[in-house]
C-alpha cells in the first residue's frame, strides 16, 4: 500500500514538473512561431507595433 501511494506522488510530481516546463516555454515558442509566420509572409507585421490612421471621413 505504501509503495502504491509513493508510485502515485512520484508520477503527480513529475506530472506537475513537465506541466510546469512545458507552460514556462510556451510563450517562446509562440513567439517564435509568430516571427516565423512574419517572415514567411515577407517581414509585414500585421497590426503588431503599429497602428492604422484615423479615419477622418465623417
Amino acid at each position: 500500500m505504501i509503495i502504491a501511494l509513493l508510485t502515485i506522488s512520484s508520477v503527480i510530481t513529475v506530472t506537475l514538473f513537465v506541466v510546469k516546463g512545458t507552460l514556462d516555454q510556451l510563450p517562446v515558442v509562440v513567439s517564435s512561431w509568430r516571427r516565423a509566420v512574419q517572415a514567411m509572409r515577407g517581414g509585414t507585421s500585421h497590426g503588431h507595433g503599429k497602428e492604422e490612421p484615423p479615419n477622418h471621413d465623417g
